[in-house]
């Protein structure tokens, strides 16, 4: 949900072809630059991206595998939570659906430790 408070919550995900990872990772980049320029005055969006795998001391960019194995073993309740409404805007999309599949998220809602 996005009010006039909201900040938007991004991570980046890439399929496990790792020789392109230094690429996706300067494309995430000049994203953020235009997502959190000013525009008359102000920011267009307040981007955070602490919910990414391994939070503000973890990589911009992960490969599927990684935030998988991320979520799957190491995620901490809240990270996994949030996983429940992020949505794909991929230029990939069929990566971005099958991260937010209900198979993923289910075998990532188990471990949930309550």
């Amino acid at each position: 949900e996005l009010n006039f408070y909201s900040d938007i919550d991004l991570f980046y995900l890439y399929d496990d072809s790792f020789e392109k990872a230094p690429l996706y990772n300067e494309l995430s980049l000049m994203i953020n630059k235009i997502l959190g320029e000013f525009v008359e005055g102000d920011i267009l969006f307040k981007l955070d991206f602490s919910l990414r795998p391994g939070g503000k001391e973890g990589t911009l960019v992960q490969s599927f595998k990684s935030a998988e194995i991320y979520y799957e073993s190491w995620g901490n309740n809240l990270d996994r939570l949030a996983l429940l409404k992020a949505r794909p805007i991929a230029i990939n999309e069929n990566l971005g659906k099958k991260f937010v599949s209900e198979e993923i998220l289910s075998a990532m809602m188990i471990a949930l430790r309550i």
